[in-house]
């Protein structure tokens, strides 16, 4: 039911903001990917239980819809997904085990940028996006024991970073970038559990 909610929510949002941004001065598309280094995330089960659970890095792609909206700043509508798989979960009495499964992270953002323009082709710039994102945790399993526990859940989502633009011709820019992305503690049936993650991009924005 959180997946379909998540969905309704996504195509409502584009299309109140599709008109805004292509409205704007300087309309791009842009579409991203790059590597996800994720943050080790704190598992709290019913019961008081309480584990670590270590990822392996993973991959990230994001395709956004934007506009300048004056010679400094833009804003844009990004779409983004990321997936990780388990490598180690850390037991406080037991110390570190093998697990098996994936957290997969849909996002739908809202991000404003800040451009340093200059008289040369690198243009750097900062940037911070707010919106929510659906968390799932999937086929979690201990040294060949199968955990029921796949949910997911939708909650507040944001992202930081800062990164350079390369204009390699007039309508097509070339970015490079980091990023912080969190979100809420997502509430899953058996436990509580927390997301972020530290991803590095390169993309290509064109103008229209």
């Amino acid at each position: 039911m959180k997946r379909y909610a998540f969905t309704v929510a996504v195509f409502f949002v584009v299309f109140l903001v599709v008109g805004t941004v292509y409205a704007a001065e300087g309309f791009y598309a842009s579409l991203n990917a790059g590597v996800a280094i994720a943050d080790d995330s704190d598992v709290d089960f019913d019961g008081g239980y309480k584990v670590e659970i270590e990822m392996k890095e993973g991959m990230a792609v994001s395709y956004a819809m934007g506009g300048n909206l004056n010679e400094f700043f833009r804003a844009e509508l990004e779409l983004g997904y990321q997936e990780h798989d388990f490598d180690k979960a850390k037991d406080p009495d037991f110390g570190k085990v093998d697990i098996s499964g994936d957290a997969a992270i849909y996002s739908l953002l809202i991000n404003g940028y800040a451009d340093f323009k200059n008289t040369t082709m690198l243009t750097p710039f900062v940037t911070v996006g707010l919106g929510m994102a659906q968390v799932d945790f999937s086929d979690i399993g201990v040294e060949g024991i199968m955990v029921p526990t796949s949910d997911d859940d939708i909650v507040f989502a944001y992202q930081v970073g800062a990164g350079v633009g390369i204009e390699v011709h007039p309508r097509a820019t070339i970015d490079l970038k980091y990023r912080y992305f969190g979100t809420s503690d997502p509430e899953l049936d058996y436990y509580d559990t927390e997301f972020s993650s530290h991803n590095l991009y390169a993309g290509i924005r064109v103008y229209f």
